[in-house]
């Protein structure tokens, strides 16, 4: 080792570097601050903070008060945004969002027991569609395990993601000859046309019309309606059929 290098113990400091350019690098023990410090040591005080003895962490300037127990398996720290860390539930741990009974775990949404993020609704008595007017569907639920399905005839998922939804509708036979058409939309937040599908009034015997799509939704203020539309003479009836015949369904992807 050159004379210009050095390792050297002296005053609570450990130390090693090249002497002349002062490029030391090395660890300090404060004894009026209980810390140990290590970084670059040029003036005879390392700047940067690794950690303290006590309950506190620090990296850089920024103090972290610890806990003072185990926390349990599942925990994680956290902090309140001022310094302070404490054991929380982990929302990427075993029963996090990311974990086996997250709705990317086992049994999420991706998982063996998806079915717990899907709504199921239908049509259970005939509705009659005003002409010229988008009319939302009265749907019921028929399997809602999150009550994602409201009073307001929409759909309000709380977990943002996406999700694949479809709708039907029967319509009843229109009027004789008339040139016109009826439609299927689904509407995101009362006014935006995520998909539609329309098709000629059906005069004789009535027709189906199914629509599909995969619409992102943000778990909170996102909702989802179905609507139909007739340009048949004053107004239209879409049928029931005892529930298979207008139907609504939304699942988690």
């Amino acid at each position: 080792m050159s004379s210009s290098n050095f390792i050297t113990f002296d005053s609570n400091v450990f130390a090693f570097g090249e002497s002349t350019l002062k490029h030391n690098i090395g660890f300090q023990y404060n004894t009026a601050s209980n810390q140990i410090f290590a970084g670059a040591l040029s003036t005879g005080l390392m700047s940067t903070t690794v950690f303290t003895f006590g309950d506190k962490f620090y990296i850089g300037s920024n103090a972290y008060s610890l806990p003072l127990v185990d926390g349990v398996s599942t925990n994680v720290l956290a902090t309140n945004g001022a310094g302070t860390v404490s054991w929380v539930s982990a929302t990427s741990g075993p029963i996090g969002a990311t974990g086996p009974t997250g709705p990317t775990g086992d049994i999420g949404p991706t998982g063996p027991i998806s079915l717990n993020y899907i709504c199921q609704a239908s049509l259970t008595s005939d509705q009659t569609i005003t002409s010229n007017i988008d009319t939302r569907i009265q749907f019921t639920d028929e399997y809602d395990p999150n009550n994602w399905w409201t009073s307001s005839n929409t759909f309000n998922p709380t977990i943002n993601g996406y999700y694949l939804v479809t709708a039907a509708i029967w319509w009843a036979a229109g009027v004789s000859n008339l040139s016109n058409q009826t439609n299927l939309q689904i509407r995101q937040n009362g006014s935006t046309q995520k998909a539609i599908v329309q098709s000629p009034i059906e005069w004789n015997s009535g027709n189906t019309q199914i629509v599909t799509r995969l619409i992102q939704l943000n778990g909170s203020t996102d909702y989802l309606d179905i609507t139909a539309y007739t340009g048949n003479t004053t107004s239209q009836v879409i049928q029931a059929g005892s529930g298979s015949g207008t139907w609504f369904s939304a699942a988690l992807q």
